[in-house]
């Protein structure tokens, strides 16, 4: 064998020997609570994420787990310029760095409960499968949207702007502001009891299956799926 290929030969195998050992480093050198990136996503892992609070454009594919993490997706170059923060349980993800972002970016959370969201500008929240917790308030504004589907004891809606509410399930209790354009589609959603405060050119779908109380402005509009207790429903 030629001099020249024998040098070739043993710089390939040299080659090879370093991508072999660096994949060693990596695999002993992991953490288990450390950022990772795999492809085009990256997860974050927490030990508790009960909230969330959003004002960017995202999308939000949430769900409840025993271990809690944030998977953001999308292309890396994107992904490195996302911040993502929990505190007390707390998570906001930030996308102010973006310039001229146009669509919403993934952002899967498995969360350990759920207590609050709170979601501003044009982003959404969804969950594909049902989701059983005690109590929990929604407050959406501007262009939020959110697709749920809810088992609970008490759920609080606060809708502002033109927000737009998707819910399948169902609750005892039902505490409702909704005002500005927004829309409440609540027909597949089954509610014991309902407080609600209506106003604006909001428009409003619930099923109520026993009493319903509150005001209902000039204006907005409240449909019921069935007859029941409106007694102590004002509608102005």
């Amino acid at each position: 064998m030629k001099t020249s290929n024998k040098i070739l030969f043993s710089l390939y195998g040299f080659a090879i020997l370093c991508i072999f050992s660096f994949f060693i480093f990596m695999r002993s050198t992991y953490v288990p609570y450390e950022n990772t990136l795999k492809g085009q996503e990256k997860v974050y892992e927490f030990d508790k994420l009960d909230k969330i609070y959003c004002d960017r454009n995202f999308y939000y594919d949430i769900k409840i787990t025993k271990n809690p993490y944030v998977k953001i997706i999308n292309d890396l170059k994107t992904i490195e310029l996302i911040d993502v923060k929990v505190t007390d349980g707390l998570l906001k993800v930030n996308s102010t760095k973006l310039e001229n972002q146009t669509g919403r970016i993934k952002v899967e959370v498995g969360m350990s409960d759920l207590k609050k969201i709170k979601i501003n500008s044009l982003s959404k929240i969804s969950c594909e499968s049902t989701i059983q917790i005690d109590s929990v308030y929604l407050d959406l504004n501007g262009g939020a949207v959110a697709d749920l589907n809810l088992n609970t004891k008490l759920l609080s809606i606060k809708s502002n702007g033109n927000a737009f509410i998707k819910l399948q399930g169902s609750t005892n209790n039902l505490n409702l502001d909704c005002n500005g354009v927004s829309k409440i589609s609540g027909d597949q959603f089954v509610i014991n009891q309902a407080k609600v405060l209506i106003q604006g050119l909001s428009k409003t779908e619930l099923n109520v299956q026993e009493k319903i109380e509150g005001t209902v402005h000039m204006g907005s509009k409240l449909i019921l799926s069935k007859e029941v207790d409106e007694s102590d429903l004002i509608r102005l």
